[in-house]
């Protein structure tokens, strides 16, 4: 399943980091925030 992520903070890297590390078929494919920086660091942990 492919995930679209609203939010790069605490929360949104926490929820990301379960779906990586325990739900290996859903995938993060998708990233808002207010800031491009954030979102820009967040795709590229991600």
């Amino acid at each position: 399943m492919n995930i679209a992520m609203l939010g790069s903070g605490f929360i949104g890297r926490f929820y990301a980091g379960s779906i990586q590390g325990y739900r290996n078929k859903d995938k993060v494919v998708s990233i808002y925030s207010r800031k491009e920086e954030s979102a820009d660091k967040f795709a590229a942990d991600y």
